[in-house]
């Protein structure tokens, strides 16, 4: 998500008043949630409780390195800045990422805060605000068919999902239903997995497409079977209830770098994505394809990031965890 500050390009977490993505407008963060440094570390406040100071990473909290471990996976980190801004401190890292100069920020408890590019003359980062995206049904269609997440009523995947000690089959199903969520109307997709023919997840999630081609996810309500067949529906939630907020699942003109939250209900459903290739080859027992976009997935309740590859007219085909877990499409039919 950019936003322009002077000549600079900032991609930012969270949104801000006049920042317009997918065809959304997003809130403001309050005054006092905004850092801003120009020129050469000068606060634009007058208080004198400021300082920088180069550090190497072995001074860098945990939570800090766990997150710039994420964000900047594949990046080489030439800087280390610590500072502090009018008693707020915050962690500045350069870092040089497929030919560009990238500096991101990030709060001491871990919270990514933004990243910004180089080649301006002064530059603002600002605190990720609360995430509370404007949602106007007028700028939503009934159909889903962005190339990368079409859902056709009737299409079928079916997916194999092997890990260290199992394997599930995975049935993903588009529905004839919708259901209308913030008043918003959403395509309803069945979503099954079974263990040697025994359901162990029984979700329904819940899908729509701005017109700008974005597709947004505003909920799920599934149910999880353990042993002794309990049931838990703690990954539930919809948007608009108890603080819920709709993500975006697939951008209508996604590009390398473009992050976005996925799903929002604080504690329960944290999930964001991020574009990392626009034109990645993959091959899984369904089939060939080339083109497909490839996402970095994750949880901020959780640690470890998956990738994903949404091939053109299909969707997802590929998925593979840091531990090795993968899901591949095993076929696909549409009515």
């Amino acid at each position: 998500m950019k936003i322009q500050n002077g000549k600079a390009g900032v991609r930012l977490a969270g949104g801000l008043t006049g920042l317009v993505v997918a065809g959304v407008l997003f809130s403001a963060a309050a005054p006092s949630e905004v850092w801003a440094v120009r020129g050469e570390g000068q606060a634009e406040t007058g208080r004198r409780n400021n300082s920088e100071e180069k550090i190497s990473m072995s001074d860098v909290p945990a939570a800090v390195r766990r997150t710039i471990d994420r964000e900047a996976r594949g990046g080489n980190i030439t800087e280390i800045v610590k500072k502090t801004i009018d008693g707020n401190t915050i962690y500045e890292f350069e870092v040089q990422m497929h030919g560009a100069e990238l500096d991101y920020s990030i709060a001491p408890d871990g919270r990514y805060l933004g990243v910004e590019g180089a080649g301006s003359g002064s530059r603002r980062v600002v605190r990720e605000a609360p995430y509370r995206p404007h949602i106007n049904p007028a700028d939503f269609q009934t159909t889903v068919d962005n190339p990368y997440f079409p859902l056709v009523p009737g299409t079928v995947w079916k997916y194999i999902e092997r890990t260290s000690t199992e394997t599930l089959e995975n049935e993903v199903t588009v529905t004839h239903n919708t259901k209308v969520i913030m008043g918003v109307r959403c395509v309803v997709v069945h979503d099954k997995v079974t263990q040697d023919g025994r359901l162990k997840e029984d979700t329904f999630d819940w899908y729509a497409q701005d017109k700008n081609g974005t597709v947004w996810y505003f909920g799920e309500a599934t149910r999880e079977y353990g042993p002794g067949r309990r049931v838990s529906t703690e990954g539930s939630w919809e948007g608009g209830v108890h603080g819920a907020q709709p993500g975006v699942i697939m951008l209508g003109h996604p590009s390398i770098g473009d992050s976005y939250r996925q799903e929002y209900l604080r504690g329960h459903a944290e999930d964001r994505g991020r574009v990392v290739a626009l034109d990645e080859s993959v091959i899984v027992p369904a089939g060939s394809y080339t083109g497909c976009v490839k996402t970095d997935e994750w949880s901020d309740l959780e640690t470890g990031v998956e990738n994903k590859w949404y091939a053109r007219g299909v969707g997802v085909v590929k998925e593979v965890s840091e531990t090795g877990d993968e899901v591949t499409l095993v076929s696909i039919t549409r009515e």
